[in-house]
């Protein structure tokens, strides 16, 4: 059973992009959700803080974008945050191919900032 794996998705990660977004938040906000304190700011500095070579944190690309995505046959996932544009993205996406998913990844991201612009 493909979706049974403790793989599905990848490290074992089971949540929904609502409590996966409290938890970006709390990044965005350096370790502040809802005016409470959930991580020392020297934490989420260090989660940020590139380890072995300039683009990639212990868990985490930077540059850009800070994030990481993947994906199982089937599914592509992904939590990116814009820091010049204070922009958050979460999605679950049952997608068929990589180029499909870059495709709506981009479409994504641009929604994203469209709404940011609205406000």
């Amino acid at each position: 059973d493909l979706y049974g794996l403790t793989t599905y998705p990848d490290g074992g990660v089971r949540t929904t992009v609502t409590d996966l977004s409290y938890y970006l938040l709390c990044i965005m906000n350096k370790g502040v959700y809802k005016e409470t304190r959930i991580l020392n700011e020297e934490t989420v500095i260090d989660m940020l803080t590139p380890d072995y070579i300039d683009s990639y944190t212990k868990f985490w690309g930077i540059g850009d974008q800070i994030g990481h995505g993947g994906g199982d046959p089937g599914v592509s996932t992904g939590m990116y945050y814009v820091p010049k544009e204070k922009l958050g993205i979460i999605y679950f996406i049952n997608t068929s191919s990589y180029r499909d998913f870059k495709k709506k990844e981009e479409k994504i991201f641009e929604f994203g900032k469209r709404l940011l612009l609205e406000r």
